[in-house]
């Protein structure tokens, strides 16, 4: 099914990544060298690149430019790295869309969740229509 390096490692067997392939949300698992270990189908919708974009790519890597251009960003990474929980709102390097960034260090690689965040157009249209909605009752 998937290409990714982390099934060749027995220590991941239990991850439900059947389960997070199925999320809304992108997900991408990343081990201790900053190696991409999985990523769900909808990390690849949302941000147009396919499995063998970045199967066993490393993050420092893809993301350079995000970590040289926004020290906020790459604050965010070395608080996992140091074995911390955290959250940051950044523009996605990748979709160049405003996400937020969940990550925090399991037992053996890391744990990313990215939710894109509407954009001020998206919330402007749903405030139109909300408005013209309770306009009309």
């Amino acid at each position: 099914m998937h290409k990714f390096p982390i099934f060749n490692f027995k220590r991941f067997s239990e991850l439900p990544l059947d389960e997070l392939d199925k999320k809304r949300f992108a997900v991408y698992i990343i081990d201790f060298d900053w190696n991409y270990l999985f990523a769900n189908k909808h990390a690849f919708e949302i941000h147009n690149v396919t499995r063998d974009d970045l199967s066993g790519a490393n993050l420092w890597k893809i993301l350079k430019e995000k970590m040289e251009g926004d020290p906020d960003f790459r604050t965010f990474l070395q608080r996992i790295e140091a074995g911390q929980a955290a959250n940051t709102t950044t523009i996605s390097a990748i979709s160049r869309k405003r996400v937020s960034v969940t990550g925090y260090p399991l037992e053996d690689c890391y744990y990313f969740a990215v939710t894109i965040l509407p954009d001020k157009e998206s919330l402007m249209n749903e405030l139109r229509t909300e408005l013209s909605r309770n306009n009309g009752e």
